[in-house]
């Protein structure tokens, strides 16, 4: 075998553990794909609550980390009105963060799920304060930008902290792989040199083996 097809060999046997070793195939990746779209599909539904319309232009519901500009300048603190809406925002986030929990669990993903819950949790104590008019609009806005704004860093640091150890065990058992591999060529020769040796005799030449 070349060193070239050495190299090659070398990259499927990584690629096929990292898969292996990740504890999520193709066929569980599609699995997982298709549970975020159901919660994702659930959670949008909820958020078209008609409740929701009053505070919709005032703070963003999918993408927190991207408040518009008008939102990022709306000095006003909330209505009687706008505190019943954001109450039922906070009921509709709650259900949504409880089915998202269930899917962690689901998959064994606890440290995302301590990531995700922490910065959940500061930011259901912001909307209280802003259900409780101790911030204006545009306040708020800007600390719910920040906190997701972490909270994805945070997130992309426990996704390379994964992919590493997925990278290490895989070069690991590549390593397993060619030690056990060495071990079987040099008990194979060793074998070969023990085994005795058999002439034959035929006409006026002799083969041995």
């Amino acid at each position: 075998m070349s060193v070239k097809e050495v190299r090659i060999k070398m990259k499927k046997i990584i690629l096929v553990l990292a898969v292996l070793l990740s504890g999520c195939g193709v066929v569980q990746q599609k699995q997982m794909q298709g549970e975020m779209q159901s919660l994702k599909a659930y959670c949008d539904g909820l958020k078209q609550d008609p409740a929701l319309d009053v505070i919709r232009n005032k703070m963003s519901f999918d993408k927190p980390e991207k408040p518009t500009f008008e939102m990022l300048t709306l000095n006003e603190k909330p209505t009687e009105q706008d505190k019943q809406a954001i109450k039922r925002f906070a009921e509709i986030k709650a259900a949504c963060m409880d089915k998202f929990d269930a899917f962690l669990d689901k998959r064994g993903l606890a440290n995302y799920k301590t990531i995700i819950d922490s910065y959940a949790a500061i930011a259901d104590g912001l909307n209280v304060e802003l259900y409780n008019s101790n911030y204006t609009y545009a306040e708020f806005n800007k600390l719910i930008r920040n906190n997701a704004i972490e909270a994805q860093s945070a997130l992309v640091n426990e996704d390379e902290k994964v992919m590493s150890r997925r990278a290490q065990a895989a070069q690991q058992a590549y390593q397993n792989y060619m030690t056990y591999q060495q071990t079987q060529n040099q008990n194979r020769i060793i074998n070969n040199m023990n085994k005795p040796i058999t002439c034959n005799k035929v006409g006026n030449y002799t083969y041995c083996n």
